[in-house]
């Protein structure tokens, strides 16, 4: 074991990089990177990707479909029913999307972010 953490390739992004690149209101932008944060300390950095990667797309779902949705305070059920709805079909994002364009994502990216936005919810919500 060594005392230092894997070093990050120089062209890599991190997190807060990542969330600041996706349109989204900044009330939202703030929660959901305080959620990471929180997260992450108890999480290996492929699972903290794996949750950025789940909840960006949601990000850019309400931007997208709800702009009048400015907090995750404003979110009601038929919000989150859209999302799931749009999510089934949505395409690849970031650079498997030049790749496979016009592509839908795998039914376990479908679960893996349903499972990341409840999570969120969840505990957001207690």
């Amino acid at each position: 074991m060594i005392d230092t953490p894997p070093q990050r390739r120089p062209w890599a992004r991190n997190y807060i990089q990542r969330f600041a690149d996706v349109e989204m209101a900044d009330p939202i932008r703030e929660a959901l990177l305080r959620y990471v944060t929180v997260r992450a300390a108890v999480l290996r950095p492929k699972s903290v990707e794996s949750l950025i990667n789940d909840l960006l797309p949601f990000a850019d779902y309400l931007t997208t479909a709800h702009p009048e949705v400015t907090y995750l305070e404003n979110l009601a059920r038929s919000h989150i029913e859209g999302f799931l709805v749009w999510n089934r079909i949505r395409t690849w994002r970031g650079q498997r999307a030049a790749a496979g364009a016009g592509r839908t994502i795998s039914k376990a990216v479908i679960q893996s972010t349903v499972l990341s936005v409840r999570n969120l919810l969840d505990d957001i919500t207690e």
